[in-house]
């Protein structure tokens, strides 16, 4: 995402300034600094998230912004650039599901992020209109960190039932589901399925190949950029929202899976 931005800026003349707060305190704290110091032009808000105080302060502000990810509903008059992530995941769980698993979990992301919402959505739409159970057991919404990973992943293989696939929600998890698997002699894809969002180049070098989500990270950045060098340039134009496709890249972390018999 940050290739495509900064591919964008260089095109144009521009210089790129990134905000790399620990905190979500720091984070705003730095925001303010560039606004008020005039240090930016224009800024990119690479998430979209509950409560958030950037985007607020940005719109009251009249700075031009623009936002990678769905606004929270109560918000407009924002231009961003997303995925469809209900039909993202929804098209992943169907895939999934026509493989013939039945229990399937849904790994990580903290369910103040818009994305992680829209992706249970459609995960839970392409689970009932299978006929499927969604089991909150098998939902474990979690912060994207080695500890909170581990731990969600130990309690669904702890399970009596548990899950014959993971639909994942990032790509570093996927390597850390791999790995606890691996360390439990439990065989990918002989006997889990794992599919993840994101694509990175690297996977093709695991020892096993992950079946991903290509959300198109690059284009995501590039179409940031271009937008708000729009507003820069036209202050007055109206927003507006670019959605960029996904596709499925079949790899070597999947099986078919044999019926239940109930």
């Amino acid at each position: 995402m940050i290739r495509g931005i900064g591919d964008f800026c260089n095109k144009e003349g521009y210089s790129l300034s990134l905000t790399t707060g620990e905190t979500e305190d720091a984070i705003f704290e730095d925001v303010v600094k560039m606004v008020q110091g005039r240090r930016v032009d224009g800024m990119i808000v690479l998430y979209s998230k509950k409560d958030d105080k950037v985007v607020p302060y940005l719109l009251k502000q009249g700075f031009p912004f623009v936002l990678i990810g769905k606004p929270s509903t109560n918000m407009s008059g924002i231009t961003f650039i997303d995925n469809d992530n209900v039909q993202a995941a929804r098209e992943v769980s169907e895939f999934v599901i026509n493989l013939g698993h039945e229990r399937i979990a849904f790994l990580g992301g903290s369910p103040e992020f818009e994305v992680i919402q829209d992706r249970l959505t459609g995960f839970q739409q392409a689970m009932e209109q299978a006929g499927l159970d969604v089991r909150q057991e098998y939902i474990k919404l979690i912060p994207l960190n080695r500890t909170d990973g581990i731990k969600a992943i130990d309690e669904l293989l702890e399970l009596k039932e548990a899950p014959t696939a993971f639909l994942v929600m990032d790509l570093l998890l996927g390597v850390l589901l791999l790995g606890v698997l691996a360390e439990k002699n439990l065989k990918v894809p002989h006997q889990i399925s794992v599919v993840c969002f994101n694509h990175s180049e690297f996977i093709e070098f695991l020892s096993t190949p992950l079946t991903t989500v290509d959300i198109h990270t690059y284009q995501l950045g590039y179409e940031a950029a271009k937008c708000v060098f729009d507003l820069i340039a036209n202050p007055e134009m109206m927003e507006k929202s670019i959605s960029i496709p996904t596709k499925i890249i079949k790899r070597d972390s999947h099986f078919v899976a044999e019926k239940e018999i109930k």
